[in-house]
């Protein structure tokens, strides 16, 4: 718990420059307004028709890529002052950044309590492990041979981008409950430990 607590101002110190566009994001991303899913189909949808466009190699993507994140992240911050006032930040907007937060460290717990079950799996049950290794590359190699890298990159992303918004509006949790409630019992079990 205190390792949670910790975690969660480490985040919050980390987002601080950027609390009121982590808060635009967690908007759109839950879809609070309806048309919200749209931008983010849309949005990302442009994005790859752009490179599909450009078409460049991956050492110039990678390049250009941490060229623009590294132009947001010195240019970010100081943009954000003079966009957005730092007087019209509020006790309720300070409660929804720690609730983002919370739902980041969550997320964190998650994938490290995911990697931990299967990293054990490799000393308690070796047969399933290298089975389920097995299979699990076998498939993504033959997906890979049907569909252009880029497009599944596309397909993953965009179903990434549209999970916050469907756990949030309880559609998850309509159609898919019994992985819902796998997934939420792996997170409230590593909390107690």
């Amino acid at each position: 718990m205190a390792g949670d607590t910790l975690d969660l101002m480490r985040l919050k110190n980390c987002v601080e420059s950027w609390r009121e566009v982590v808060l635009i994001m967690d908007s759109v991303l839950a879809w609070e307004k309806d048309w919200y899913p749209a931008v983010t189909a849309g949005s990302l949808t442009m994005f790859y028709m752009f490179l599909y466009w450009l078409s460049p190699s991956m050492l110039t993507l990678l390049s250009t890529l941490g060229l623009f994140f590294t132009l947001l992240d010195y240019l970010g911050p100081k943009l954000m002052d003079k966009i957005f006032s730092p007087n019209l930040w509020s006790g309720e907007k300070e409660k929804k950044l720690e609730n983002v937060c919370k739902s980041l460290v969550s997320l964190s717990l998650l994938m490290s309590s995911c990697y931990i079950s299967f990293t054990a799996m490799k000393t308690t049950s070796p047969l399933t492990h290298f089975s389920v290794t097995t299979i699990s590359l076998l498939l993504l190699a033959y997906l890979g041979s049907l569909v252009s890298g880029q497009f599944l990159s596309y397909i993953i992303l965009l179903v990434v981008l549209m999970l916050p918004g469907l756990y949030r509006r309880g559609l998850l949790a309509k159609y898919c409950s019994s992985l819902v409630l796998r997934v939420e019992e792996m997170v409230k079990g590593k909390k107690l430990q």
